[in-house]
């Protein structure tokens, strides 16, 4: 039976085990500082969401079918280990991750201010989420002061952080894949 990564025959196990094996790590400790670390460790005075700066990064390089399967994978994990009940998340992660990834397959080469643009257009994303969730937990909010104390301070401290990630998960990217972060490659 043939083993297929990113819609390709695997040269041999080793080879999908290591890409399985180091996107797992790669999610699980983010996911490990999400929850313990930056709870506690405010950017902004917010918890900026690591997991979904990170979910970005490898839709970008390793494309859509890995950002779908890692975005669910991630979104439930961050549900499950960090937040209460259940949300939407999930299924957010899961969208962002395919079209991220099917966006820069289809259009954009690997560059990074070519991803600053994906994360500009992906941010406004997770703030709507952001919001959807304040607007059902608090019933009497206030628009600006939620947009200036909230979710302005979340995506800034977000996207300083999936900047700041972009070549540690480039170079993570290359490792399991070569072709996978090669600058110029669509």
């Amino acid at each position: 039976m043939r083993k297929y990564i990113r819609g390709r025959v695997a040269r041999n196990r080793a080879q999908a085990a290591r890409y399985i094996l180091a996107l797992c790590g790669l999610f699980l400790v983010v996911i490990l500082l999400q929850t313990t670390l930056f709870s506690h460790l405010r950017v902004f005075g917010t918890v900026p969401d690591l997991c979904y700066g990170t979910l970005l990064l490898v839709a970008y390089f390793c494309g859509r079918e890995t950002g779908a399967v890692a975005g669910i994978a991630s979104g439930f994990a961050v549900e499950a280990l960090g937040s209460v009940g259940v949300s939407l998340l999930p299924v957010v992660y899961l969208l962002c991750g395919y079209v991220c990834g099917h966006f820069t397959r289809a259009i954009v080469p690997r560059r990074f201010s070519a991803f600053a643009a994906v994360l500009g257009v992906g941010l406004p994303v997770r703030g709507a989420v952001t919001l959807i969730q304040v607007c059902l937990t608090y019933s009497s909010i206030s628009l600006p002061r939620i947009l200036v104390q909230v979710i302005l301070p979340e995506l800034l401290g977000t996207g300083l952080l999936a900047l700041a990630l972009y070549w540690p998960v480039r170079q993570l990217c290359r490792w399991i894949d070569p072709a996978a972060g090669a600058p110029g490659t669509a």
